[in-house]
């Protein structure tokens, strides 16, 4: 199936062209700003990669829209009678006007600029930083609203002009501050006390109020049934705070971001927890291995002394298929916070060891048959320096699972294993092998 990326905040869909499928997965890289979220979603028939397509293009600055911008309030609520020139993208809060600097609602920014590298292809105007909502037009187009990150607009192409663009940001912030505004003024109503550590409940509605007469402190604007601030709150940042941009999209990368990412393969059998005992790697493959250490809090079954369980050469307790024993000797039970070490034996080749693959096997009657960890490698030059360079996971409910992680590094001299736990608890594993790349 091909992965698709349904964005909920802009409403678009498209199809995402690097990455790769198995029998049992897809892998595939996400590049999203912070606190970004999309769906990807499978529903249409297999297609190849196209590996020299980016799943998110690469944005470039073509345009800082910088200097001076005018800005309308609405003087209703408090803002000033005219437009008020910019020089900067100033925070609201940081005017020394108190009119901007406690105002809340609509305040409309107005600029024009000029493009001269503006092709005929789709952009992206990007606002920067917003406080707290925006509505774009450029050249009299409505653009829409921006609520949340990433700030910014898709400029259609055709839209974008070389000379002479006409923007317009509408900015909506919140109510807070026009709220804090007016505790500055005299008080025209009494309060008592209230329960949750600031703020009071409305003594009685004020004689202005049931009346429908002007209000006594008439330098006010709102009117609420709990007091939430003082004259001494702090305003909330408000405006458009930029930088604002004109970006265009690079599409184009050289190899697929897939190149070198660690892919295991995955195996699962529900018909016994040792299920793939004859996967077990001859002796001969596996490297040599001079200390194992565990850190972390061990799970209560299979503690025993040491790692030496998941080294013994087999995926089973006792004679033939008899049942797990809880004795150290068959398991080591891994979760979240857990670590192994493994330090290789380099007495016969000190500049490191060439490591292939990482095959670990796990098998349990529950879900804790299933596997997650992240794997880091130390090279001999640097033998106190571990690289992080993937994870390998596989869920099953029952039986055995096996991963062949893929690995194809020279020079090594230990290996390390963060594990994570699953959704009863920890993992039982049953061996882990580190095999020797062919001569």
């Amino acid at each position: 199936m091909t992965p698709e990326l349904w964005d909920p905040v802009t409403a678009t869909m498209r199809p995402l062209t690097d990455f790769r499928s198995s029998e049992s997965s897809t892998r595939l890289t996400l590049d999203f700003a912070a606190a970004q979220s999309c769906f990807v979603v499978f529903r249409k028939a297999g297609s190849k990669p196209e590996p020299t397509i980016r799943n998110f293009p690469v944005r470039n600055e073509v345009v800082q829209i910088a200097g001076a911008w005018k800005v309308s309030f609405d003087p209703a609520w408090g803002g000033p009678e005219k437009p008020v020139d910019f020089a900067n993208l100033d925070d609201w809060t940081s005017r020394p006007e108190p009119g901007i600097r406690y105002y809340s609602g609509t305040a409309v920014y107005h600029t024009t600029f000029d493009a001269p590298q503006a092709q005929n292809i789709e952009s992206y105007l990007d606002l920067g930083l917003v406080r707290h909502l925006a509505r774009v037009r450029l050249n009299a187009q409505d653009l829409g609203v921006v609520w949340c990150a990433p700030w910014g607009v898709t400029l259609p192409a055709g839209l974008l002009k070389p000379t002479g663009n006409r923007l317009e940001v509408a900015v909506t912030n919140v109510w807070a501050n026009r709220m804090i505004g007016d505790e500055q003024e005299a008080p025209d109503c009494e309060w008592r006390p209230g329960h949750m550590g600031n703020g009071g409940y409305l003594k009685r509605f004020p004689e202005w109020f049931v009346k429908a007469q002007k209000r006594s402190s008439p330098g006010r604007y709102t009117f609420t049934t709990w007091n939430y601030y003082n004259r001494d709150s702090k305003p909330v940042s408000s405006g458009l705070l930029g930088p604002v941009r004109v970006m265009t999209a690079d599409c184009k990368q050289e190899q697929s971001t897939m190149a070198g990412m660690l892919i295991p393969e995955s195996l699962s059998n529900a018909t016994a927890e040792d299920a793939f005992e004859a996967d077990l790697p001859p002796t001969e493959r596996l490297l040599p291995i001079s200390a194992l250490a565990e850190s972390g809090a061990m799970g209560a079954l299979g503690g025993g002394t040491d790692a030496s369980a998941i080294r013994n050469r087999t995926t089973r307790n006792g004679s033939n298929r008899a049942p797990s024993a809880d004795d150290g000797k068959t398991f080591r039970a891994y979760g979240q916070g857990n670590s192994l070490l493994i330090q290789l034996d380099l007495s016969s080749s000190p500049g490191g060891l060439p490591l292939e693959e990482i095959r670990s096997f796990a098998g349990h009657a529950d879900s804790r048959a299933s596997q997650a960890y992240s794997v880091w490698i130390a090279k001999a030059e640097k033998p106190d320096q571990f690289v992080r360079i993937g994870d390998a996971s596989i869920t099953a409910n029952s039986g055995a699972t096996q991963l062949r992680v893929p690995i194809h590094a020279k020079g090594v001299a230990a290996v390390r294993l963060d594990f994570a736990t699953g959704p009863i608890g920890f993992k039982v594993y049953r061996e882990i092998c580190l095999i020797r790349s062919n001569p």
